[in-house]
């Protein structure tokens, strides 16, 4: 669309092996597109694994990454007697029968302001390991649960296993 190079701005990185659903970003344009034309115009020239939902015009001030309030993870998990080949990179297998009420008494010890310096990886340049988290709980669902984590904001490495 462009015929250059145009540097996105994403409300966070994502790594590798991770799925992101509603993921933002916003980058700086010339072009003279009509905003109805803008998410047909992207879809129509990112790869099949993304795909706009939504797009919308915002300030000339706006940063996706330093106006964003909070951050959303959910970590999917399901349980079985075996492994499932096509849940492989989706969702974590945990065969073992698990507690969740006891689960979801000890996610809401999470909840609140908390220093999670012992939760981040050492390599990390964040200075304050201190963050809120608005929401830690555990969803039943078909095939097992979910974790779903809410805060201001995640520099750390979560571990879930």
């Amino acid at each position: 669309m462009h015929k250059r190079h145009v540097r996105i701005h994403p409300s966070s990185r994502t790594d590798r092996g991770v799925h992101a659903i509603q993921q933002y970003f916003h980058f700086d344009t010339e072009l003279n597109i009509p905003m109805s034309q803008w998410q047909y115009a992207m879809n129509r020239t990112l790869p099949d694994d993304i795909y706009v939902n939504n797009v919308v015009t915002v300030d000339d001030d706006f940063h996706c990454r330093y106006d964003c309030v909070g951050k959303r993870y959910r970590y999917k998990v399901y349980q079985a007697q075996h492994r499932d080949p096509f849940q492989s990179g989706l969702k974590t297998f945990i065969p073992e029968t698990l507690d969740l009420g006891k689960m979801n008494r000890a996610a809401q010890q999470f909840i609140g302001t908390h220093d999670f310096t012992g939760f981040c990886s050492q390599k990390t340049e964040v200075e304050s390991k201190v963050r809120t988290l608005y929401q830690s709980e555990i969803v039943k669902t078909d095939d097992g649960f979910d974790y779903i984590v809410t805060g201001s904001g995640f520099y750390i490495t979560w571990c879930v296993s």
